[in-house]
C-alpha cells in the first residue's frame, strides 16, 4: 500500500525537507523508535544504491552525542547523511516501523511493521517518476493489517482492524497539514478493487470512513 503526494512545484530543494516532513509525520512511538535505514537511488529504481546505509551500520563517531534513539538513527542523523548525496535525479528514502495489529497462529498481536517514507527528484527516473508515482511517497506494505482477509470476522477482530485503519488515517492526514500537497492518492499495487475491500471493512467497523 502506497499513500502518494504531488505539489505545483517540487524542486531539488525540496526533495529532503519533504522527505523529513513526512517521517516526521509518523506515530510518536515511530518518531521515538528512529530510523533504520537511510538509501540514495541515482537515476533510476534498477540501479545500485548510491548510498544504503543503516543505524547499526553508521560510525557512531561521526554522529553527534545522543543521536541514536533505541535501534535507529534520529530523522535529523538520517537526513545528514542523505544531504551528502541527494541530487535532481536521485531518490531519497527513509526507512521506519510502526505497530499495527497482526493477525497470526497465536491470534491477533501488535508487531513492527517497515515503513518507507520517499522523496524523489524532480529528474529522477527521467523526469516521470514522480509525476507518476508520487514526488513524495510513503510505502505501507501489504494490505492485510487494514482488511484482516484472514482473521475471523469478530468482535476481536473488528476492533483491532479498526485500530489499523485509524492510525492509516491519522497518518495520511497528518502527512497531508505538514506538507500541503495539490493531489494525494491511497493505493495499493496488489489489486485494483482493494479500496472496495477496505470500504467494506470501514463500513463494519462502526462508523469509520475514508476521504
Amino acid at each position: 500500500m502506497r499513500f502518494s503526494l504531488w505539489f505545483d512545484e517540487h524542486t531539488a530543494n525540496d526533495v529532503l525537507p519533504r522527505l523529513r516532513a513526512a517521517a516526521e509525520a509518523l506515530p510518536p512511538e515511530a518518531v521515538q523508535r528512529g530510523v533504520r535505514q537511510w538509501t540514495v537511488q541515482a537515476l533510476e529504481w534498477s540501479e545500485p544504491p548510491l548510498l544504503e546505509e543503516s543505524a547499526e551500520s553508521a560510525e557512531r563517531a561521526s554522529e553527534p552525542e545522543g543521536s541514536m534513539v533505541e535501534a535507529g538513527a534520529t530523522i535529523e542523523v538520517a537526513i545528514a547523511h542523505l544531504a551528502e548525496f541527494a541530487q535532481a535525479d536521485c531518490a531519497c528514502s527513509l526507512e521506519m516501523e510502526w505497530m499495527l495489529w497482526e493477525f497470526g497462529d497465536e491470534g491477533w498481536k501488535q508487531t513492527p511493521h517497515a515503513v518507507i517514507c520517499r522523496s524523489l527528484g524532480p529528474e529522477f527516473g527521467g523526469g516521470t517518476a514522480a509525476a507518476d508515482e508520487g514526488q513524495v511517497l510513503i510505502e505501507l506494505g501489504g494490505d492485510e493489517p487494514f482488511v484482516a482477509e484472514r482473521a475471523p470476522w469478530d468482535v476481536s477482530t473488528r476492533r483491532r482492524l479498526q485500530a489499523n485503519i485509524l492510525q492509516l488515517l491519522a497518518l495520511c492526514h497528518a502527512v497531508q497539514r505538514r506538507l500541503q500537497p495539490v493531489r494525494r492518492k491511497l493505493w495499493s499495487e496488489s489489486e485494483a478493487d482493494w479500496t472496495e475491500k477496505l470500504a467494506l471493512r470501514l463500513q463494519n467497523t462502526e462508523g469509520v470512513w475514508i476521504q
